[in-house]
């Protein structure tokens, strides 16, 4: 069955254009002009000049399952995905049990496969029980990414281990920044005294490393340096940190000072900051009032990064969809990310110019803490796909 999406304005990192797309078997078959496939019989999806892109590839998120599903679980964790636009998550290993084994991976995405909603990639963790002691099994490890988010690896020598071993079965380390001596800390010592010791390690074995939420300006002084002597460094950054400023909501690491979001959105604009990650962490009311620290951030990501990034600091749509898509799935190796002939058909369509105010009660995710509750924000999603498939339509109950 043939399916054509007509009269959209398509954009990804390098397209920008009016067009088409006709889809075969849940892959994008091929990109025309507004009339190039009028003639063929298939199922005719008119979006009238919406804005179509690739679906959002998320690599940090928390769905809190197992162990802690009052928060989140699956099931929700993907509806809250999908309503954001997002058809691809990494999810962090600090669930309950600790995802620490081959075997709870397999268990976890196998649970997350049959719910057919969104593809569910789950993150191994670097040591066991997250106690930052000893190394978990790369070797059997499932996928690419390991992380003990939530925590930064204190032991200089289980560091150096983590990423030898990274190193030698082609795999990445997802660090948390955020040294114990110095935490918590509003100053941004925590964050830069761990990441000097990570950049250097990452210099001399030659390895790779993933930076989860970089939220100061020297922070990023820290990575251009490392990155100017070739050292293979991917700078991911998060909505909140680049939206607010000064703002007391209980995140880890903490919204920063304004010159510090100015110095995260001038590191988009020269290239420095590779990704965006929501870092999506549920929490009921009663957590957060016991101080639990993040946000959800999948539903509320897109809105938020248009009106702030786009709207307001001039940085292309192109440059967002690369942040949002391309780049996540360069790094998982998946066609995904780019709307490219043979690559699968997971798109998100999104009318520009709604503003949206974003309220409880419209979330699909089981917890509600955000920041961003009552504020307004343009661009929002229509609709998702996955495979040629709608999954998602704004005021469809999923």
């Amino acid at each position: 069955m043939l399916t054509v999406i007509k009269n959209a304005h398509l954009v990804d990192a390098v397209m920008n254009m009016a067009g088409s797309l006709l889809l075969k078997d849940g892959q994008i078959l091929a990109i025309g002009s507004v009339t190039a496939f009028d003639n063929l019989e298939a199922e005719i999806i008119d979006v009238n000049g919406l804005t179509l892109l690739p679906a959002f590839v998320d690599l940090h998120a928390h769905f809190r399952d197992p162990g802690l599903t009052y928060k989140e679980d699956l099931k929700t964790g993907s509806k809250a995905a999908l309503a954001g636009g997002y058809t691809t998550v990494n999810l962090m290993a600090n669930t309950k049990p600790v995802c620490d084994t081959a075997e709870k991976q397999l268990e976890i995405m196998k649970r997350a496969k049959a719910l057919d909603l969104i593809d569910v990639y789950q993150a191994q963790a670097v040591t066991y029980g997250l106690e930052g002691k000893e190394l978990t099994d790369f070797a059997n490890c499932h996928g690419l990414l390991l992380s003990d988010d939530g925590r930064g690896i204190s032991s200089d020598q289980v560091m150096l281990k983590a990423l030898q071993a990274a190193k030698a079965n082609d795999k990445l380390v997802q660090v948390h920044e955020e040294n114990p001596a110095f935490a918590p800390d509003e100053s941004g010592l925590a964050e830069e005294s761990m990441l000097v010791r990570d950049l250097l390690l990452a210099e001399k074995l030659k390895a790779s490393l993933y930076l989860c939420h970089m939220s100061t300006a020297k922070s990023l002084e820290l990575v251009a340096q490392a990155k100017a002597k070739g050292t293979d460094v991917i700078v991911e950054v998060t909505p909140h940190h680049l939206a607010l400023s000064d703002n007391p909501y209980k995140v880890h690491p903490p919204i920063r000072h304004a010159k510090d979001r100015l110095a995260l959105i001038e590191g988009i604009k020269n290239g420095l900051v590779d990704i965006i990650g929501t870092d999506h962490a549920p929490h009921s009311e009663q957590d957060k009032q016991e101080g639990a620290p993040g946000l959800v951030g999948l539903e509320t990501a897109f809105s938020v990064l248009y009106t702030s990034l786009v709207l307001e600091h001039g940085i292309s749509l192109q440059k967002l969809s690369e942040l949002m898509s391309a780049k996540g799935a360069e790094i998982l190796k998946i066609k995904k990310g780019r709307l490219c002939l043979g690559y699968q058909a997971d798109l998100v369509l999104i009318d520009l110019d709604a503003v949206r105010t974003i309220e409880p009660a419209n979330l699909h995710s089981k917890s509600k803490n955000t920041p961003f509750i009552n504020k307004s924000y343009q661009g929002e999603v229509v609709w998702t796909m996955k495979d040629g498939v709608i999954k998602y339509r704004k005021g469809v109950e999923l």
